[in-house]
């Protein structure tokens, strides 16, 4: 009979913890330590990972009830740890004062949603350097017509030359032309530059220098129509065989 009452133990349901069914110290001691291992283990697969907030509870209270820290709260809780108001326009505050009925506040991190990874940005591509526009060069002026007058003059009268007459007579009447034609040009030339010197726009003392050539010009047409090379010459033209009588 006594046998059977140390059996006993061992048909209870499987429930019953282990050290009650050891029948030896060592078995007792083995069977202990399970059990207690066995307790951990079921609670900390039992505990909870959240806690909904019911009326009457503080941060503080909850803080006791479940054995987590209020800073540990406060990480894994963002939302309600927060100045300001929440999405359904409620108020918040950092110290967690502010928390309703219905609010479920996360216990465990295995709860809290991990951030989505972060996508690298792809590398930026450098813009290929900015080729500098040439300078513009500016164009130059355009001249008025008075100062295109004036330089016209003053070539005029630069270019003009009274040839030497040539030494057949057949040729001389055509020289005579030639020659009236430059001075006319020169005349003309010299009234363009004494009108700018008059209004200004060309310094007196160029308009003298101008003058002066224009002056030898005719010197120069008067030395060769008296002078040997002409007069000498049985042909030699009179004032009645001119076309115009300037000679």
């Amino acid at each position: 009979m006594a046998i059977q009452a140390l059996d006993a133990p061992r048909l209870v349901a499987s429930s019953t913890p282990a050290s009650f069914q050891a029948s030896t110290p060592e078995a007792i001691i083995s069977a202990a330590l399970q059990d207690r291992f066995v307790a951990s283990a079921t609670t900390a697969i039992a505990a909870p990972q959240t806690y909904r907030v019911v009326k009457g509870d503080t941060i503080e209270g909850i803080s006791r009830k479940t054995g987590v820290p209020v800073s540990t709260l406060k990480r894994l809780n963002p939302e309600i740890f927060k100045d300001g108001k929440d999405a359904q326009g409620r108020r918040r505050t950092s110290d967690g004062w502010w928390i309703y009925p219905g609010d479920v506040i996360k216990l465990d991190a295995g709860c809290v949603t991990p951030p989505p990874p972060v996508t690298p940005k792809p590398p930026v591509t450098p813009k290929p350097p900015v080729t500098p526009k040439p300078p513009v060069t500016p164009k130059p002026p355009v001249p008025s017509p008075e100062a295109l007058a004036i330089t016209k003059a003053r070539q005029t009268i630069d270019t003009a030359v009274i040839a030497k007459p040539p030494h057949d007579p057949y040729q001389l009447l055509t020289w005579i032309d030639r020659s009236t034609q430059t001075l006319t040009a020169a005349d003309a030339a010299l009234a363009t530059l004494e009108q700018a010197a008059q209004k200004g726009t060309l310094p007196y003392v160029t308009f003298t220098r101008y003058r002066q050539k224009v002056d030898a010009l005719y010197e120069t047409y008067a030395t060769y129509m008296t002078g040997p090379d002409i007069s000498s010459r049985p042909y030699y033209p009179t004032a009645d065989d001119s076309t115009d009588g300037s000679w």
